[in-house]
């Protein structure tokens, strides 16, 4: 099966994250698939955390790959149509198009001509199916307890074409904050303390001091939800402030950190809900270099390096300093109905796989 076809046959499955099913469907008729065109002896692994799989196919090891190409095989819900894949003026339309199983087919098929052409190859296929939904129940878990280490991932899941090659993406902290009142009746309200006046006031000076270190990628905190007051009529004894914070560095995560440690009192209490680091690498990496040089062979223009606001599993492998060359396709409305990525571009990542995967060994 060419890429062009194995892709569209990816898009029909709708793997979304209240189809569990399909994931595990998914993942079974990728190992099939490559197991049956492959000619050696492979090594597979499907981890399961709370029903969320991940399928490791590996020339050598499961846990220790020299080299790892990572895709994502789950998407977010569409209509039904979406499901069917189109083509039309050189671009192929459907869920997942390019975000990311247009990719995953490259890196699929890339995987099977290595090991076809040189067995001794160490890599493997790294598919975890709960990439939208934040990447905890697999990738995160697969890192921290199945102890998988790799010495470079290839992850073409950026939301920029081959032209382009990620060195930042935001971390994710979501916090839930409580602030405790006293209640009393809304015509004597000296008589209470307001919580609500006290969210106020907390999220006035957080705004002021939130970190802004660069004008141009900087963190967000959006307040997602807001909740307090029991009656028209009182003066609210509790409310509730969900912060949505996207952290661009590092230093700004250590600088919130240190904010909310000042703004703390007896009366406020911190759940949080989700954090994962920001991720960055240095644009002089060897792999990165590496990567940009063979990309601009292959598609003959400049690759440039950007910082990104969207995330990607690759903060989990940083974690752990493992290298993610975060690339992607040229693509049009990822999460969009219209959702579309270039044809060319999902056939020239197919070459940069291989070919990178050749240079790489002789890196070593």
């Amino acid at each position: 099966m060419n890429t062009l076809d194995l892709a569209q046959k990816l898009i029909e499955f709708k793997s979304t994250y209240e189809n569990q099913s399909q994931n595990h469907e998914i993942l079974e008729f990728v190992k099939n698939y490559v197991t049956k065109h492959t000619n050696s002896q492979l090594l597979t692994e499907t981890i399961e955390n709370e029903g969320f799989q991940t399928l490791i196919i590996a020339s050598k090891s499961t846990k220790h790959p020299a080299l790892t190409f990572y895709a994502h095989l789950d998407v977010v819900d569409a209509p039904e149509e979406c499901f069917t894949p189109e083509i039309k003026q050189n671009r192929l339309y459907g869920r997942g198009a390019g975000d990311m199983k247009g990719p995953a087919a490259s890196l699929i098929n890339a995987f099977i001509q290595i090991v076809n052409a040189k067995p001794e190859t160490d890599i493997c296929l790294f598919l975890p199916t709960d990439e939208e939904s934040g990447g905890q129940k697999c990738t995160k878990f697969v890192m921290d307890n199945y102890k998988f280490k790799t010495d470079c991932v290839i992850m073409p899941d950026s939301g920029s074409g081959l032209d382009t090659i990620i060195t930042h993406q935001k971390g994710i902290f979501f916090i839930e904050i409580n602030f405790q009142g006293t209640s009393s009746h809304g015509s004597r309200p000296w008589e209470g303390h307001s919580a609500i006046q006290e969210l106020f006031d907390f999220h006035q000076k957080l705004q002021a001091q939130f970190p802004k270190s660069d004008p141009e990628y900087f963190s967000t905190a959006n307040p997602s939800i807001i909740s307090g007051g029991e009656a028209f009529n009182s003066v609210a004894a509790n409310a509730k402030l969900t912060l949505d914070i996207r952290i661009a560095s590092k230093q700004d995560q250590e600088t919130l950190d240190k904010i909310l440690t000042d703004l703390k009192k007896d009366n406020i209490s911190y759940n949080i809900q989700f954090q994962d680091p920001a991720f960055e690498i240095s644009k002089e990496n060897t792999y990165l270099q590496l990567a940009k040089k063979i990309t601009e062979e292959i598609i003959q223009k400049p690759v440039e390096f950007k910082k990104e606001h969207g995330g990607s599993d690759g903060r989990f492998f940083q974690e752990y300093q493992i290298p993610c060359i975060v690339n992607g396709v040229d693509k049009e409305g990822s999460h969009a109905d219209h959702e579309n990525a270039s044809i060319q571009e999902i056939k020239q990542l197919e070459e940069f796989c291989v070919e990178f995967t050749k240079q790489f060994n002789n890196l070593g």
